[in-house]
């Protein structure tokens, strides 16, 4: 594997991408591991005039990689530190890039509350720079799903993205309402607001899905089975209340995680064990497709979201969805298709209607089909571009410190 850049020396008038998503080396080539991470996301913020530098953390060696990325981009490597928890890596980022030096002439775009994020937006801000808030997620969705991490955890997470956040020169959010609620931008700073949901035009579906007439309403979700956040356990709840009454369907599972085993146990305990799949993580997107084309209803029941990418898949798809009340996840479905997250009763009750009123689960597709369709066009804008010429032509002075 090429030796890669240990702390390049930083130059002027530079762009700082900063995210917690893993890169590795293969075949000489820089490879992303998610594709929230491709070539074509990075494009927007190539800007005339300045360097782009990827600050992402680094493995040896990955089981799975997503696509090359531009050669052309500069790799200031972070060590990834896979097995420790949040708490560890975010106070271990933070002793490693108070290294790092910025000048006032640089714009470091960090995703807000990701661990990277939040250490190099507090290091940066710091030192002048002029630091871009892409706030992306909650800051409580950080541990939520290990109670004593997230006990641990949020305090800190919650602080640090208030004070980045108030701080920036420029605010981008996922979510139209959501996060601009949660974390308010400062007064007279530019705002932005942009979908991160990035999607080959072989995900549209020419139409919204019609025809529901099969006995077994197919559900399936898609999502990482790592802690409970995504609240699959409650769906499994919901769905042996089903039984009991005597309704018909099947529940695929997509996505890999430390849950998995518990979440299988689950299910053989409620009797569900021949009614719910666990397929694994789908790393062909055209297979996943498939599986969504299949179904009738996406069920997504997260205890906390930012602007969630498998609900915006499936409805691009043409398949409806229902969702936990929690995110950004009511900015997708309506009203009449939310339930409270947890209340697995209520989710019943939902499922219970959905089953015996097929016309409404192809009002609903139709709905959601056109909200996503025009919400992954609108972020194929690269308004990143407009972000950095803005906080740019608007020099602001040095950040003033944090305070202690």
């Amino acid at each position: 594997m090429p030796r890669p850049p240990r702390r390049p020396a930083f130059q002027t008038s530079d762009v700082y991408l900063v995210t917690d998503v893993r890169v590795c080396y293969s075949g000489g080539t820089l490879h992303s591991t998610h594709p929230a991470l491709s070539d074509s996301y990075l494009a927007q913020f190539q800007t005339e005039g300045a360097r782009l530098n990827l600050v992402a953390r680094l493995d040896e060696k990955l089981p799975r990689t997503v696509g090359p990325l531009d050669t052309s981009l500069r790799l200031v490597p972070v060590r990834s530190e896979r097995g420790r928890t949040k708490l560890q890596r975010l106070l271990s980022a933070l002793v490693l890039v108070s290294r790092m030096k910025f000048s006032a002439e640089d714009v470091v775009i960090v995703r807000v509350p990701e661990t990277l994020g939040l250490a190099l937006g507090s290091v940066a801000g710091l030192q002048g720079a002029q630091v871009v808030a892409n706030v992306v997620a909650f800051p409580d969705a950080i541990g939520s799903g290990t109670p004593l991490l997230g006990a641990a955890t949020n305090p800190l997470v919650r602080k640090l993205s208030q004070r980045i956040v108030s701080r920036a020169a420029a605010v981008v959010y996922v979510t139209r309402k959501a996060l601009q609620n949660a974390l308010p931008p400062p007064a007279a700073v530019p705002t932005f607001t942009k979908s991160n949901i990035v999607f080959p035009d072989y995900y549209f579906a020419d139409q919204a899905k019609d025809t529901f007439d099969r006995a077994e309403l197919q559900l399936i979700t898609v999502g990482s089975l790592n802690g409970s956040i995504k609240g699959v356990d409650t769906v499994l709840r919901a769905l042996s209340i089903l039984v009991r009454k005597g309704v018909n369907f099947q529940f695929t599972v997509v996505g890999e995680g430390t849950s998995r085993t518990g979440l299988e146990e689950l299910a053989r305990d409620l009797g569900l064990a021949e009614r719910v799949r666990f397929l694994g993580q789908i790393d062909s997107k055209s297979v996943l497709v498939r599986h969504l084309k299949h179904a009738d209803l996406f069920v997504l029941a997260s205890r906390t979201e930012g602007l969630p990418r498998a609900m915006i898949e499936a409805s691009a798809v043409g398949l409806p969805a229902i969702g936990s009340r929690v995110g950004g996840i009511p900015e997708l479905v309506p009203s009449r298709a939310l339930f409270d997250s947890g209340d697995y009763d209520g989710l019943a009750s939902l499922l219970e209607s959905l089953h015996s009123n097929r016309s409404l689960l192809a009002t609903l597709a139709e709905e959601q089909h056109h909200n996503a369709v025009d919400l992954i066009r609108t972020a194929r804008t690269p308004i990143f571009r407009q972000v950095i010429d803005s906080v740019r032509a608007q020099r602001r002075p040095a950040a003033r410190p944090l305070d202690r």
